[in-house]
């Protein structure tokens, strides 16, 4: 079984400092390798074009065009779309979820932002889809105190006035390329009795900056958003590893 580089590279505790919210860190074990960084321009990439239309459409249209539907180059997307692809990552990896839809997938430019969840997560037992898992990801490498707070915020809002919304685009997208997921999907929702949807905010955090007063800032759940967990992902000069991210996807096809 090939394991995850994500899974070497950082290491996930609870964050005993706080009993209030379901807090859990993440933590690197140590700077990323040359395989992590590989791993994570690939994850990139794949977040964005499924890896073979990426090969495909690069022998159709050239690859300056393919890059160009790659590497946004509005600042605040390029770090949110890295955020969003650091905290899939970390969903599947210690929160064992699969995540089978990519909302930036459906972008029709690459500076665009999707509404709703940023994530959804499916969490299986006995191959039945037993919770949703929604997610709200922000990505920060100066300090930002109220960061968390906005995230609840948002997450709240989406659920009281667009989940319908979100649910029939992810059925449509799971309709159209994944009929097994699909009708795991359906069955999760009809059963009422026993759904069980759950709540999370990622904050991806230069650590640097990072200071538990954002976490102090956030209200804890709600009935709208209950349970909640917050995961925190530290990482040393997160900036930097950004930007190389972007660059090794830029070389990707070379």
């Amino acid at each position: 079984m090939t394991i995850n580089p994500i899974a070497t590279w950082l290491t996930e505790s609870p964050h005993s400092s706080f009993t209030d919210l379901n807090t859990l860190v993440i933590l690197e074990n140590a700077s990323p390798s040359d395989d992590v960084k590989s791993h994570l321009s690939q994850q990139l990439v794949e977040h964005r074009i499924p890896l073979q239309v990426v090969e495909d459409m690069t022998n159709v249209l050239g690859w300056k065009r393919v890059k160009s539907r790659l590497t946004p180059n509005l600042l605040q997307i390029r770090n949110g779309d890295f955020g969003e692809m650091l905290a899939c990552q970390a969903l599947e990896v210690f929160g064992a979820l699969e995540i089978p839809v990519k909302k930036i997938r459906f972008q029709i430019n690459p500076n665009q932002t999707q509404p709703g969840a940023d994530i959804v997560g499916l969490e299986f037992q006995d191959e039945r889809i037993v919770a949703l898992h929604f997610v709200e990801a922000k990505f920060r490498t100066t300090g930002d105190t109220a960061a968390g707070n906005l995230a609840h915020t948002q997450l709240e809002s989406w659920h009281r006035d667009e989940f319908d919304q979100i649910i029939m685009f992810i059925a449509s997208r799971l309709f159209e390329s994944r009929s097994d997921l699909y009708a795991k999907f359906i069955d999760y929702l009809t059963s009422e009795s026993s759904r069980a949807d759950e709540f999370h905010i990622v904050l991806i955090w230069e650590n640097e900056e990072w200071t538990d007063t954002v976490l102090l800032n956030i209200p804890g759940s709600s009935d709208d958003i209950d349970p909640l967990t917050v995961r925190t992902i530290l990482i040393k000069d997160l900036a930097e590893l950004t930007s190389e991210t972007y660059l090794r996807v830029e070389e990707f096809n070379r």
